[in-house]
C-alpha cells in the first residue's frame, strides 16, 4: 500500500497484484507517511477509495490521497477510466502521537466485521486493544506453535529428561486464566504422578516453583532427601544407595547434573553427540564425592538439616553455613 501511494516513483504492480483489482470487491491496507499510519479501503469495481486518518481527514489530505491514487492507477491501468471517488466518515480521533497504528487496526477490525467505525476510543480502550494485538501476535507466532508446543518454563517442545518416569513425560498442563494460553510440561511443574493430572485446574498467576532437578546448572549438585529406597546406584562407589537406612543422616543423598557418555561410547570421545545429560546420585561420604565440586552444592527446599546431617556434610568438606 505504501508503494501504491508513493508519488515520488511510478510503481508498477506485479501481475498478482493487478489481479486483485479485477477479482476483489474490497482491498484494505495501511500505509505510513512521515511515521504516521493511515488506513485505506479500496473498492475497485466502484472505483472509490475510503481514507481513514486517525488524526482526521482534512480537505488537503483527501485531495492529496485522491491525486496519488489516480496517478498510480493511470500508470498501471492506462486503458481504464481514471476517475476515482473518495469517501470519509466520522470516527474517533487520535489524541496522542503514538497510537495511530492501533487506531488503524481498530478501524480495520470494525470494517471487516461489518460495523460502523467506533466514535469513541478512550485511552483505556487503546491500551486494552494494544494487549489484544499482542496476544494475537503471540498466538500466531511460529505458525501458532509458540503457545501450544513450547513449555513456558523450560522453553522446550519435548520435556527435559528425568522429569517423569519413561513414557509419562509427554503430559501437558494449561493455565486456566492465561491469555494467550500458556502450556507447561507436568514434570516442569513438579507433578510426579500422572494421576494428579486428572481434572487438574492450574493457574500460573502465582510464583512458579521450578523443579529443582531441572533448575540445576551443569555440574551443580543438589543435597536432597531420600523418600524411599528406589535410588540404587552411587556414582562414586559400588555400594547401592538403596541399602542405606532412611533414618538421618542416611536419608540424605547428593544429586549431580552432568554429562555422561552414551552406551557404547567412552569418556575419551570428543563428539558432543556421544554424551547425554544425566542426574547421578552419590552417597554423602568422603570416598564417593571425588567428582563433585563442593563449591557448586545447593540445598533442596525439602531438605531440613538436623545435627547429624550437618556433621555428615562437614565431614565431606561442605560449608553448611553457606547453604542456609
Amino acid at each position: 500500500m505504501r508503494q501504491l501511494m508513493d508519488q515520488s516513483v511510478d510503481y508498477l504492480m506485479p501481475p498478482q497484484v493487478k489481479r486483485f483489482f479485477s477479482t476483489k470487491k474490497r482491498l484494505i491496507g495501511t500505509y505510513s507517511i512521515c511515521s504516521h499510519w493511515r488506513l485505506l479501503i479500496v473498492y475497485p469495481k466502484d472505483q472509490s477509495i475510503w481514507l481513514v486518518d486517525p488524526l482526521g481527514e482534512t480537505v488537503d489530505i483527501m485531495n492529496q490521497t485522491k491525486q496519488a491514487w489516480q496517478s498510480c492507477m493511470k500508470v498501471n491501468f492506462p486503458n481504464k477510466t481514471n476517475v476515482w471517488k473518495t469517501k470519509q466518515v466520522n470516527h474517533a480521533k487520535q489524541l496522542d502521537a503514538i497510537s495511530c497504528g492501533v487506531f488503524c487496526l481498530k478501524f480495520a477490525e470494525c470494517i471487516l466485521n461489518g460495523r460502523e467505525l467506533c466514535s469513541t476510543f478512550s485511552e483505556d480502550d487503546v491500551n486494552a486493544f494494544r494487549r489484544t494485538i499482542a496476544i494475537k501476535l503471540i498466538e500466531l507466532g511460529g505458525s501458532g506453535k509458540w503457545c501450544k508446543e513450547y513449555c513456558r518454563i523450560c522453553d522446550r517442545k519435548s520435556p527435559p529428561p528425568l522429569t517423569l518416569p519413561t513414557g509419562k513425560n509427554d503430559q501437558w498442563v494449561v493455565c486456566d486464566q492465561c491469555s494467550p494460553e500458556m502450556w507447561y510440561h507436568a514434570g516442569c511443574l513438579g507433578i510426579k504422578e500422572t494421576s494428579q493430572l486428572k481434572d487438574v485446574s492450574y493457574v500460573c498467576n502465582k510464583p512458579i516453583v521450578k523443579d529443582e532437578k531441572l533448575s540445576l546448572a551443569m555440574d551443580e549438585t543438589l543435597i536432597r532427601k531420600r523418600a524411599n529406597k528406589q535410588i540404587r546406584k552411587c556414582g562414586g562407589c559400588s555400594v547401592p544407595i538403596s541399602e542405606a537406612s532412611l533414618d538421618p543422616p542416611h536419608d540424605m543423598v547428593l544429586l549431580k547434573k552432568m554429562l555422561r557418555p552414551k552406551r557404547n561410547c567412552s569418556w575419551q570421545s570428543k563428539k558432543e553427540d556421544d554424551f547425554v545429560v544425566a542426574s547421578v546420585h552419590y552417597h554423602v561420604q568422603p570416598g564417593c564425592i571425588k567428582d563433585i565440586d563442593l563449591g557448586k552444592v545447593i540445598l533442596s527446599r525439602d531438605m531440613h538439616l538436623l545435627a547429624s546431617h550437618r556433621e555428615r556434610l562437614s565431614d565431606i568438606g561442605v560449608n553448611v553455613d553457606s547453604l542456609i
